[in-house]
């Protein structure tokens, strides 16, 4: 027995105590990886869903305004070929519920526009006026798009069966939906210059720093604002344009939108494809732009200027405004497009 306990002794003694052992670095230095991967994998979940939300708000905006197109299309194939009623009462309904579904998908993309906002302007990226004059004109889409998707859910339910309070709601709705909808049009001419105002103030509290870089920039800026405001101020004359027809259609249908491929009138419906095609090139070109700007932009800014937050202050600002005025830019020329369905 004592031998034995003397090598057990022994073996327990030459091994070395648990206390004494080094911290294995590689440990906590993988963990640390692995720490770090997965937060850049959150983030990059994050920008993708991001962007993912900007694309299926694009789709629903483009596929609203050649909807509206060829809306107004059947409705000339309708006076010239002849049309059975039963067939226009479906291709009505299944246009109205198409328009329904993507209205909301808008509907939804403006109450995120207005948080994010909200959300800018606690993070200063944004002045109070602006989120002001952005959650205005996010407001203003909202209550066109609702008085929308009433009037479709109106005209769905007139298909089915007549109701002379429904036609009365349906008239006056189709009247200051467009309205609210070229209004808001308006607001965003107003939003791009106070964004170039912002960013002019940002450049003068920056200083000297960078002051070439800082001027070529400006000049740039200031061009792509003026693009911005002309395409937007062209957008929302068209969008008044599409309120004026609208308003005829109105007394055409007398809150009949259920009807509305009885229409006869040539012109007007002439009228209206030729707006919803113009629709959808301002919007081409407004996104083109708005695309380029933030490319040549933003590495001007990281590469000059070394300050997070004025870094910040002058890319994620112009990056969000064109996100909620590329929201509300689509969901008002749907809304005031939508004189267009009426009127076809």
């Amino acid at each position: 027995m004592l031998p034995s306990s003397k090598r057990v002794r022994r073996r327990h003694s030459s091994a070395p105590l648990l206390s004494d052992l080094p911290e294995p670095e590689s440990q906590t230095r993988p963990a640390g990886r692995r720490i770090d991967k997965v937060s850049r994998f959150v983030q990059k979940i994050e920008d993708k869903r991001q962007s993912n939300s900007t694309d299926i708000f694009l789709i629903a905006s483009f596929s609203l305004m050649a909807i509206e197109a060829l809306s107004s299309s059947f409705t000339m194939y309708c006076l010239d070929y002849g049309t059975g009623a039963h067939v226009k009462a479906k291709v009505a309904i299944a246009y109205y519920s198409l328009y329904t579904v993507l209205s909301l998908i808008l509907l939804v993309n403006a109450v995120l526009s207005a948080v994010r906002a909200r959300q800018a302007y606690k993070r200063k990226e944004i002045t109070a006026k602006q989120q002001s004059v952005q959650i205005t004109g996010e407001v203003l889409t909202i209550t066109s798009g609702l008085m929308w998707i009433t009037i479709s859910l109106a005209s769905i339910t007139m298909a089915l069966s007549s109701s002379v309070h429904m036609q009365l709601v349906a008239m006056c709705l189709a009247i200051m939906a467009p309205a609210i909808g070229a209004i808001s049009a308006f607001l965003r001419v107003y939003e791009v210059s106070l964004s170039y105002k912002k960013e002019r103030l940002d450049m003068a509290l920056r200083g000297d720093s960078a002051s070439g870089s800082i001027a070529s920039m400006s000049k740039h800026r200031k061009n792509w604002y003026r693009i911005q405001s002309g395409l937007f101020l062209t957008i929302a004359l068209f969008e008044f344009a599409h309120f004026l027809c609208h308003v005829y259609e109105a007394y055409l249908l007398q809150g009949n939108t259920h009807l509305l491929y009885n229409i006869q009138d040539r012109v007007l419906l002439g009228t209206q494809v030729f707006l919803a095609c113009v629709f959808i090139l301002l919007e081409i070109a407004r996104v083109h732009t708005e695309k380029s700007a933030s490319g040549s932009v933003q590495p001007v800014i990281t590469d000059n200027l070394e300050d997070r937050s004025l870094g910040n202050n002058n890319s994620e600002a112009p990056e969000y405004t064109s996100t909620a005025t590329l929201v509300r830019s689509c969901s008002a020329s749907n809304v005031c497009a939508s004189p267009v369905r009426a009127l076809h």
